[in-house]
Parts: C-alpha cells; structure tokens; sequence
C-alpha cells in the first residue's frame, strides 16, 4: 500500500502562530556576503542579528534553532533568550503549538516552550503536538498493536491498539489496523475521534488525513481521490496527491505532470508542470520543462513573475519572502525576493578564516536527518520509525 497522499508538515500554509508556517517573527535566516556564516534579516535586508551562526533555522512559536561553535541552540528575536541543549538531545528544529520534540538514545519525548519536559523520552515513535492536543505514540514500534494517543501532559488517553496511527487533524485521525503476518500481511485504514471511536471502521483502501475536513483515498485501482469525512468522493482521480497548503492540494497524473485542487474537488491549476512546489504564504512555483524557468502563480493560478535562468527555490514564501539560489563559476548566490520578485537581499557566502572543517553543522546526524526527511515525504512528519513507514509502503 503506497502512501500516495503524503503529509509533508513544514511545507503547509497555516495562519496559526503556534505552527512554524504561521509564526509572526519576520525576521529571515540569511548570510553574511563574503562568510559562511549566518544570521537573521528584516524584511528592509537589514541584519537584525548579525551572522555569526554555522546553521540558523527559521523561527517557530519564537524559537529559532542555531549553531554556533558547535554549540546547538534555541535562541529567541532579540537573543534576551537562549537554550543551549546538547545534540545528541537534537530531534526537531522547529516548535509545534509550542512544544518540540528531543532525544535521549533511541527514544523520543516532548519538551514545551519552557524547555521542561512534558512527556518522558520513553517511545519509540511519537507524534507532533497538534491544536487537537493528541500526540500518537509508541512504546515498542514493533508491535503490531503498539501505537495509541498520548495528551500533552504524557498521560495515556487512548491506549495503544493500532499497527500505526497518524496525528489528529480536524479531531480526526487515520489509524492502521495490520492482520496476518510476513506475505500474507494485509493492512486495513480507519479513522477515529478522540475518544478513540471509529468514524470509519478500518477498510482496505489507504486513507490519509489531508486537513480542511477531507480525506484520501487511495482506491483498488491504485488512483486517489479527496472525499469528505464520510468518504464520498469530491475529487477526480490522481496518481498521487498531498496534504492542503494553502487551501489547495497537489496533485499529479501520470504522463501530464502537476497541478492543484481546491477542498471542492476543482482543478484550478491544471495538471501540466513537470515540478511543482506546494503552496506556501499563497504562492507556489512551477515550472513546465526542464529547460523552463521557475515560475510563481498565485492561488488562482495567475503569473506573478519568473524567476531569473538557472535560478532554484531555496525556500518558498514565509511572511511574504521567499529564497532563490543559483550557481556561477563554483560559487553559490543567494537572494530574498519578494512577491514580485524583486531582490530585497543578496549575498554569496565566502570561507572565513577561523573556519572549522572538522565538524560541519549536525554532521554527525546527517544519516538519520536524511532517514526522516524521507519518511517525512513519504508518511508525513509525524514519526521516527523509518522501518515501519518502509513496510507500509511496500
């Protein structure tokens, strides 16, 4: 069963400060020209802190993530606020309706914006916090039935049961419900409320939670379509599709590319780009063909500029600028843009002198980055279970 309709958390358009796409900071991670290092521009390109970081994230419920001298932190807008912790602690950069997760060996807890822990690195597998203030958990992902909800104080308010469970959305959540076992292995998808109650009693076709109270079906045919709550379709057919950003989900058919639907099922992009970036702050960048220049549409799908040739999204649009890169004589130039297209600020980053190779920025977790970062385009941003999310997916 393929994960078609895939949550890809950091990419979603959500006015909720508590969310990273939602926080009100204004200020943007950017270089200092000539230096590898970085710090935070206003939205005039003025250096509001200045560049002294190795990695600077972008900021969510306030927090920002850092590095500096090989010193992992959280810092706030106007540094009055910093949180050291020690990266072998380092599980996310960005905070979620204020709380983030961290590590201790192989286990996962929660920490909330004071940094104090509210759920015990106990599980192997544990959700976001979501505005419904369920977290899915699991204390042995191993086992089929291992997975169940957590509140936000770590206490247990639906006991495990399920193969696997995705996060609330909507006060909603898809479950899994696996039966059998190596070939003979079939795996069945229900949703439930917060009780714990099925809304839908698990079925054989793949569901996924595409938030604004719609779901995804992926049907016997192998094609998924958008249907409400109930699972009456809305949508036409789709070789894959993701998560609303924006109000508008993307989309694909095979041999004729990408585009995007709105919660009613209507094509307002049509599918015919070979790439395309889900929306972010309104805006989304598509491009034809290969030899196309990248280009920005709005929500009705109207033009709103081209990028420059050889020109790449770095970042799409957050708080009304988006960063672009491009490559000229083995170096790297960079630019904030705004919403038409102009260059609010540009740089291309040089070596400093007192530059350490020895460690680069989170080098030693790149691996197991790369193993979420996979599984977070493939099942969604909601847990650490690289394994489990591959056996889904076969």
């Amino acid at each position: 069963m393929v994960a078609l309709f895939a949550a890809v958390m950091l990419t979603a358009c959500n006015s909720d400060t508590q969310t990273p796409q939602g926080d009100k900071t204004k200020l943007w991670p950017a270089g200092k020209k000539g230096s590898s290092l970085w710090g935070y521009i206003n939205k005039s390109g003025e250096h509001e802190i200045a560049a002294k970081f190795d990695y600077a994230s972008t900021f969510s419920c306030g927090w920002a993530f850092v590095i500096e001298d090989k010193e992992y932190m959280f810092i706030d807008k106007n540094l009055k606020n910093k949180h050291s912790i020690d990266k072998d602690e380092f599980c996310d950069e960005f905070f979620y309706y204020n709380h983030l997760r961290f590590e201790d060996g192989n286990f996962v807890g929660m920490w909330d914006k004071d940094f104090s822990v509210v759920i015990p690195a106990d599980y192997e597998a544990l959700g976001a916090a979501t505005a419904d203030k369920l977290v899915a958990f699991a204390e042995d992902s191993d086992d089929d039935e291992g997975f169940g909800y957590l509140d936000l104080n770590g206490k247990v308010v639906i006991e495990p049961q399920w193969y696997y469970a995705y996060d609330f959305e909507d006060a909603m959540a898809v479950v899994v419900v696996k039966k059998g076992s190596g070939s003979d292995a079939s795996y069945k998808y229900g949703i439930i409320n917060k009780k714990g109650e099925y809304l839908v009693e698990p079925q054989k076709n793949a569901l996924f939670s595409l938030g604004e109270n719609r779901i995804g079906m992926q049907k016997s045919s192998g094609k998924v379509v958008m249907c409400d709550k109930n699972l009456e379709e809305i949508s036409g057919s789709y070789d894959r599709g993701e998560p609303f950003a924006c109000g508008m989900v993307r989309v694909y058919k095979e041999e004729k590319g990408y585009g995007f639907v709105n919660k009613n099922g209507e094509e307002i992009v049509s599918c015919k780009y070979k790439s395309a970036r889900t929306y972010e702050d309104n805006v989304t960048f598509v491009k034809k063909d290969a030899d196309s220049k990248w280009e920005a549409l709005d929500k009705n799908g109207e033009s709103l500029f081209k990028l420059k040739e050889g020109e790449y999204i770095y970042s799409g649009f957050h708080n009304g600028l988006a960063l672009v890169y491009s490559y000229e004589d083995d170096a790297v130039n960079y630019r904030y843009i705004d919403k038409d297209g102009q260059t609010v600020y540009k740089w291309t980053p040089g070596e400093d002198e007192d530059d350490d190779d020895d460690e680069a920025p989170r080098a030693d977790n790149w691996e197991e980055l790369n193993r979420r970062s996979v599984l977070q385009s493939e099942k969604g941003g909601l847990f650490l279970n690289y394994e489990r999310a591959q056996e889904l997916k076969k």
